[in-house]
């Protein structure tokens, strides 16, 4: 009886493949969740932005994976063919759906500060395939976080 309770309660690949992929759905959830806040990493790091959306959208399933393989789960391993090619359709719809959105320059000046949050007045240079312009817009930023959050965009060139 006791060996039927381990056994069933042992880690097969199928559930680590299954846990990392929910952890990936999760994570380009709490992406896209960002991209819709317009949260940016601050200047002088703000180029960097498309890397730390890949690095929120991919990391955790990755850290998952590894704890689980470090588990040394049993069963079938076709869950290890599988994964990526569903890992990999899943991330590239996740880049796919935030890449529009990245500035590619983004150039700020504080313009108050009341405690912890600073109030930005910044310059938004994009690129698209049509052209280039650059947009005047607002931020807000936590002090002792590398993020900014835009809460604003006004059309124009400054």
């Amino acid at each position: 009886m006791t060996t039927d309770m381990t056994q069933n309660r042992k880690l097969t690949w199928n559930r680590v493949g299954a846990l990392t992929l929910a952890v990936l759905i999760l994570c380009v959830l709490a992406g896209l969740w960002m991209m819709g806040r317009r949260v940016f990493l601050a200047p002088p790091m703000a180029a960097s932005t498309p890397y730390f959306y890949m690095a929120v959208g991919s990391l955790p399933a990755l850290i998952t994976f590894l704890v689980g393989a470090w588990a040394r789960p049993t069963g079938n391993r076709i869950m290890l063919l599988a994964l990526p090619i569903f890992g990999s359709v899943i991330f590239v719809f996740y880049l796919a759906l935030i890449g529009p959105g990245f500035y590619t320059d983004i150039q700020c000046q504080v313009v108050s500060s009341s405690g912890l949050v600073r109030h930005l007045d910044c310059g938004c240079r994009i690129e698209t395939s049509s052209d280039k312009g650059t947009t005047k817009c607002s931020a807000d930023q936590l002090a002792p976080l590398p993020l900014i959050w835009l809460v604003e965009e006004k059309r124009g060139v400054p």
